[in-house]
């Protein structure tokens, strides 16, 4: 995989143990996701909105990742959506208090 953009960026360092057999990438502002061929997900980056504090059990049989400026939706194999990050605006449908 190779990744272009800001070289300053964090989010061009992809760890080395995650970069095979990937089948999908998101990026967020600060922080990406990916998905290998097990399904599983992986996360780094800037984490100072709990965007990537996705809990290890929802980090296998994963679908689908979206990553947004300082949010993380994922998809499980079981159509399962749970969302992750800043709630600032109501964006993870979370009530604000």
């Amino acid at each position: 995989m190779i990744c272009y953009g800001n070289k300053g960026n964090i989010l061009l360092n992809i760890p080395s143990n995650y970069k095979q057999n990937i089948i999908q990438v998101s990026i967020g502002d600060y922080h990406a996701c990916l998905i290998n061929s097990s399904s599983n997900l992986y996360c780094w980056g800037k984490n100072n909105v709990k965007q990537i504090n996705i809990p290890d059990n929802l980090k296998v049989n994963i679908r689908y990742v979206l990553c947004r400026q300082s949010n993380t939706c994922i998809i499980t194999q079981s159509n399962e959506l749970y969302c992750y990050g800043s709630n600032s605006y109501g964006q993870l449908n979370i009530p604000i208090k």
